[in-house]
């Protein structure tokens, strides 16, 4: 019996692979996934919280607030959109014209079509204004460093110590981008100017509080992608093509590890209701107790699990940057050209990066960034008795805006202007300063961690991996087989696995020979 706490990306991605593997290998496991909130999130640290305009959620399309797009690369969840028969678009930033401003002015502008479209074709745009960036230093900035999450010869990896030696990547997680790219002889204009505009967008972080590897993985040069419906459907099919037992609205609160007397150890969980006082607001809650499982996945990160653990676990104390999402509607078409000091009638972009320019001033853009994400479109006719207000046919399109602010703003005052159940703030990433720590991957006999890579970079890409990495080595322990059913051995990395292509998904064996004639 395995327990999986929560829903987010790693915990939905381990029970498929539990699944799978088990499937494979011809063993029997039995799965519980507890998830606090009602529905699976697309990831834990930055949730997919969605809103529906005019409050009504049937009769309009849902607007994901976090974890809202993932990459060409991203190779799990291409791979299950695939698999799971989901439909995608372009991240709607992509089909927009996009700029980065500084606070005084554009520095750049691009028409259909983003900097995230492909960096490389930025690269060339920011290539007009003199920057000298193509150097040989710079090729961090392509894949090959992201490929290598995928190798079988650096899968699993039982410590993250053993992953950064076989990405590399030790100097990128000690050093701040800013000073990586000086050090490579990257023109200070682009790091400080193109550069900066994607960590401020993708983390909220400056290019000189972040560290490289995360600079590197916001500034990866593919084309953005999200799901029809939202990516949360990725994880809830994840969860539907597993053998998992769900239970939402149920917290986690507290484990007991029992080691019996022939020293065989078996964990049990207490649980609660999380909506215990949806029916009387004075109610106390009342605690479960679980017992009989041989692993334990914690597939959230510890800091925000609120799960008491042992100091012995090492696991660090890990810092989550915090963002405030503002959502709202407009009918105006593109900014306003006045508050960006452009004249009456100009076409402001419709997806803003900011940055605090090469010539570091007093002015600071005051936001992250700005998007169009979608207009207002009913997803049904109206009916009787639906207690909205319908638009008329006439009435001028809406579009929905999406505003990460760089400060704080008071949540009574946005409790005025949205309403109460406007305002949430979450952790949405790590700090991700350089010498970040490196949290252990086996916590103890039978309990598993899938938060390892959330310091290096997060995402739910990254999420997804480490999953998939728990589960082999959970099943490498108790039956000595890979995800694909054979048996490991153990006597080199990476050595008796059957992965012919990307590891947890392709099992058959590389064939060498095709054809063999009659006469040999």
């Amino acid at each position: 019996r395995i327990v999986i706490i929560s829903a987010g990306a790693a915990g939905p991605s381990a029970a498929y692979w539990l699944g799978q593997a088990s499937q494979r290998a011809n063993v029997q496991v039995d799965m519980d996934v507890f998830e606090a909130e009602a529905v699976v999130r697309a990831r834990f640290s930055l949730r997919v919280l969605t809103a529906w305009p005019y409050g009504y959620f049937p009769a309009f399309a849902a607007v994901e607030l976090g974890a809202d797009a993932f990459l060409d690369t991203d190779l799990n969840l291409n791979r299950a959109v695939k698999e799971f028969n989901l439909t995608t678009v372009n991240f709607r930033a992509d089909d927009t014209s996009t700029g980065i401003w500084d606070g005084r002015s554009f520095l750049l502008q691009t028409r259909q079509g983003t900097l995230a479209d492909s960096w490389r074709n930025g690269l060339k745009r920011a290539g007009a204004m003199g920057f000298c960036l193509l150097r040989p230093k710079t090729a961090g900035i392509d894949d090959a460093i992201w490929r290598r999450l995928y190798s079988a010869s650096s899968s699993p990896w039982a410590n993250m110590a053993d992953l950064v030696s076989a990405m590399n990547a030790s100097q990128l997680l000690d050093t701040t981008a800013l000073g990586y790219l000086d050090s490579a002889g990257v023109d200070p204009r682009f790091s400080r100017e193109i550069a900066e505009s994607s960590t401020r967008e993708l983390y909220g972080k400056n290019i000189d509080d972040i560290h490289a590897f995360g600079a590197l993985h916001s500034m990866r040069p593919m084309r953005r992608r999200r799901v029809d419906g939202g990516n949360a459907r990725i994880f809830e099919s994840f969860l539907l093509h597993s053998p998992a037992a769900i239970h939402l609205k149920s917290r986690v609160t507290a484990l007991e590890k029992v080691v019996s007397t022939s020293g065989e150890t078996v964990w049990g969980l207490r649980t609660t209701r999380t909506d215990y006082r949806d029916d009387n607001p004075t109610a106390e809650p009342m605690y479960r107790t679980r017992n009989g499982y041989a692993h334990v996945i914690l597939a959230a990160p510890h800091s925000t699990a609120s799960i008491p653990l042992p100091a012995s676990y090492n696991l660090p104390d890990i810092e989550f940057a915090r963002l405030h999402v503002t959502l709202l509607t407009t009918t105006a078409p593109f900014p306003n050209p006045e508050y960006f000091s452009a004249a009456s009638g100009t076409k402001i972009p419709q997806t803003i990066f900011t940055t605090r320019g090469y010539k570091r001033g007093e002015i600071d853009p005051g936001v992250y960034s700005l998007s169009y994400v979608s207009q207002v479109v009913p997803t049904w006719e109206p009916v009787e008795g639906m207690p909205i207000e319908w638009p008329e046919e006439e009435t001028p399109i809406e579009w929905v805006v999406r505003i990460v602010p760089k400060d704080e703003t008071s949540d009574s005052w946005l409790g005025d202007v949205f309403g109460a159940d406007g305002v949430r703030w979450w952790g949405a990433y790590p700090e991700m300063a350089p010498h970040p720590p490196l949290a252990p991957v086996r916590l103890d006999d039978g309990l598993w961690y899938t938060g390892s890579l959330e310091p290096m970079f997060s995402s739910m890409e990254g999420q997804t991996t480490a999953a998939r990495n728990v589960v082999e080595l959970l099943f490498e322990e108790e039956f000595g087989k890979d995800l694909c059913g054979a048996a490991v051995d153990k006597t080199s990395w990476g050595s008796g696995r059957r992965y012919h292509g990307l590891p947890g998904w392709d099992c058959w064996p590389r064939i060498t020979c095709i054809v063999q004639t009659a006469c040999g």
